[in-house]
């Protein structure tokens, strides 16, 4: 009788861990539905608008250039933005095969998320444990919301999800060193999406088989970390993040300043990070927790990877990047599949712990990701209702000259076309099919139109956008309109 009640209750628990992840892929083709029928989609954060200009200019002019900069700043080989070519080609590339519009960014972050569960459908584990890993994937927070964003969340989820598959793989035939090497190409080649990413490579120190292996694993991380570096350095340009600019101080080899700057960004970030009423973070929190408890009691080499993959990836952003939640959760999301997978695969038996976190995070998971559409089906409403704003701006693309590449400075902070979208509107190509680039300066609204529209020579600037009258000696007047002063530079 005890044995029957026993896999009853099991047999319960898998009947409805299976019905909630089936409710979870029907609700999530309601939301898809929900957002993208009659293509009132359009972005809604300021951020987002770096990638939907990236996209947009490769689709029309084949250009990995940067769309837009600050003081002139783009890198130092090919002249790309802080993020790199990489998502220019990506987001661009597909574009030119499908078509460009305001939702299409929705439709390549749900196939990612689906492609993600046929990956972790592979996973070599029962049925049983796949069913809890796709229930905790899709509930943990930012899998579904960031879908119905225009940010690359869901592309690093994606190479979360098959990094970590990889692992899996490393863990249960550590005789077949392919997977090693598969892993180390596949880190390097995502590390030119996102920096951080190279510190996947640490998850492969704790499967070496002896010294020597470690060492030579010990040499690829370090070899990594210099790639990474130099990538930065040469093909992305400065980043406006105050934190990653210390990166400075190791080409420079000033290595005293460098740890200096590392204990106090890290202090004031810790505090910064645990002061802020951050659901997404708090689940990241409890779930690194688990890992580490399952960690000490069963010391499993695929928990010992997971967890000084996350460690070091904390480290970093903590040391590096803002802790602001909004960014810092976005930058940490894909820890999420890393964690999850690790903490199923290496447990004898289901997790429960694990089931009971991730389901009661599931009902925020899903008004997070209502309120992401609702808000970008708002923004459709406000560029709608700002046509003729539209309308003014786009004419912009006629009036540059049509036989070459522009350059356009104007001031980010001048212009706000609802929520501080004005990029988003702003033609990238003209009527010959030329880019069309821009670059800004960052200054107080009160500074002087000298300070405004400075001028560093590292651009050859062709026209000045200015809302307001400008009163300089080398530029001439070509357009007037009711939103802006459009100069062109007299040379």
């Amino acid at each position: 009788m005890i044995i029957f009640k026993k896999s009853f209750f099991v047999l319960k628990e898998a009947t409805l861990l299976k019905a909630i992840f089936f409710s979870l892929v029907f609700i999530l083709l309601l939301l898809s539905f929900y957002a993208l029928h009659n293509g009132n989609f359009f972005l809604f954060h300021e951020d987002e608008a770096l990638y939907y200009k990236s996209a947009k200019l490769f689709y029309e002019t084949n250009s990995i250039k940067a769309a837009g900069c600050i003081t002139e700043g783009v890198s130092k080989i090919l002249q790309t933005s802080w993020y790199g070519p990489f998502y220019h080609i990506f987001y661009g590339g597909i574009a030119k095969i499908f078509g460009f519009n305001n939702y299409y960014f929705v439709i390549i972050h749900l196939l990612l998320i689906l492609f993600s569960i046929y990956i972790l459908s592979l996973l070599n584990i029962s049925i049983e444990k796949r069913i809890v890993v796709f229930v905790a994937f899709l509930s943990a927070p930012g899998i579904l919301s960031y879908i119905f964003t225009l940010f690359p969340e869901s592309l690093h989820l994606f190479f979360s999800v098959v990094l970590m598959f990889l692992l899996t793989k490393i863990y249960q035939k550590p005789e077949d060193r392919k997977y090693i090497i598969v892993f180390v190409i596949l880190v390097l080649f995502f590390t030119l999406f996102r920096v951080t990413t190279i510190f996947w490579l640490i998850g492969i120190l704790p499967f070496a088989k002896n010294k020597k292996e470690f060492a030579l694993y010990t040499v690829v991380l370090m070899g990594g970390v210099v790639f990474a570096l130099l990538y930065m350095r040469f093909f992305t340009a400065p980043a406006f993040a105050e934190g990653i600019k210390k990166f400075d101080y190791l080409f420079q080899f000033q290595i005293f300043d460098f740890g200096k700057y590392i204990m106090g960004s890290l202090l004031k970030n810790i505090y910064g990070v645990f002061s802020q009423s951050s659901i997404p973070l708090f689940y990241l929190f409890v779930l690194f927790s688990i890992t580490l408890v399952q960690l000490f009691k069963e010391w499993d080499k695929i928990l010992l990877s997971a967890t000084l993959i996350a460690i070091l990836s904390f480290f970093t952003l903590l040391s590096f990047y803002v802790s602001a939640s909004f960014y810092f959760e976005k930058q940490t999301a894909f820890l999420f599949p890393l964690l999850i997978v690790a903490n199923i695969i290496s447990s004898s038996q289901k997790n429960k712990i694990l089931i009971i976190v991730f389901i009661s995070i599931l009902p925020f998971s899903l008004v997070q990701t209502y309120e992401n559409i609702h808000a970008r089906k708002i923004m459709y409403a406000e560029y709608v209702k700002n046509e003729k704003m539209v309308s003014q701006f786009s004419e912009l693309a006629n009036i540059v000259n049509p036989d070459k590449e522009s350059i356009i400075q104007w001031l980010y902070g001048e212009y706000n076309f609802p929520n501080n979208l004005t990029e988003a509107i702003l033609p990238y190509s003209n009527k010959k099919g030329y880019p069309i680039r821009y670059t800004t300066n960052i200054c107080l609204p009160t500074a002087s139109d000298s300070i405004k529209f400075q001028r560093f020579g590292k651009y050859k600037i062709d026209y000045i956008l200015s809302k307001n009258k400008l009163e300089f000696n080398d530029i001439e007047l070509i357009k007037k309109t009711d939103y802006y002063y459009f100069y062109k530079i007299v040379r």
